[in-house]
């Protein structure tokens, strides 16, 4: 379901790896980026607002990873591969995710945790 819907949405593991992305990232980023070797991001390179570099671990992703908060609202460029960019806003929040030990047994609140698993979403391209 969320491979289909028409905003990018990705998520990374604690050490900043994009574990998953749907089809609207790929398309964002310009590329499909290989799971488990991009690091807080699938774009290439990523600028501030103002066209200045701005690097992945400093990234609102890779904040919100570290400092444990919530960013709303964030503007970043995009770049693709072919040069050219796209101005995103950004929504990353850490997330809860069962810990799945086996499919019998059943849910109980000692086999939740915590993982800092981040989904960022891009609801609103701005040009």
């Amino acid at each position: 379901m969320l491979r289909a819907i028409p905003v990018a949405v990705y998520t990374c593991d604690a050490q900043g790896l994009v574990t998953f992305c749907n089809l609207a990232a790929a398309k964002l980023w310009g590329r499909n980026p290989p799971l488990n070797k991009d690091h807080w991001c699938g774009s290439g390179k990523i600028y501030r607002p103002d066209g200045s570099p701005l690097a992945l671990d400093d990234c609102p992703m890779a904040r919100t990873v570290r400092e444990g908060k919530v960013i709303r609202g964030e503007v970043i460029l995009v770049e693709r591969p072919d040069g050219t960019r796209s101005r995103v806003l950004l929504h990353p929040e850490s997330i809860s995710i069962p810990r799945v030990r086996s499919w019998a047994r059943s849910t109980r609140s000692s086999n939740w945790t915590a993982v800092n698993l981040p989904c960022l979403v891009h609801p609103a391209l701005l040009g």
